[in-house]
């Protein structure tokens, strides 16, 4: 079994999509992590719809049977390096979901206009408009 038919196997339960391997996972979190990075510009239901992809890397995470792969153990690393760098935003962010991952607890302190009046709509709460 290839690291990518092992990796759909073991999301394919918790009623993800079927046809992404880890690469598609790890680029699609790089890629939403450096757009909250730069100030996220889409809605809060996009926003918390990202979120699910970090979710699904959860479940996988640590996975002894994934771990025998050296690849995965590279799609870890990077997993890693960028939740740092995501973490590292949301700590200066408001938390408005206790007890939830910390990827969910914290709302970045900054971005787009459209995610920031969602925020202040949904949650009574102002962020900074714009990026780092």
């Amino acid at each position: 079994m290839t690291l990518r038919d092992m990796f759909i196997a073991k999301v394919l339960p918790s009623g993800v999509r079927s046809d992404r391997g880890p690469s598609e996972y790890c680029e699609d979190w790089e890629g939403f992590t450096a757009d909250v990075l730069s100030g996220y510009s889409g809605s809060l239901y996009e926003y918390e719809n990202e979120l699910s992809v970090r979710d699904v890397l959860e479940k996988v995470m640590g996975d002894p049977e994934l771990s025998t792969f050296p690849d995965w153990l590279a799609y870890e690393a990077s997993i890693e390096r960028t939740d740092t760098r995501l973490r590292r935003l949301l700590q200066n962010g408001v938390e408005v979901r206790p007890g939830r991952p910390w990827w969910w607890s914290h709302l970045p302190p900054h971005g787009g206009g459209e995610f920031a009046e969602d925020i202040r709509r949904i949650y009574a709460i102002d962020i900074d408009v714009g990026g780092v």
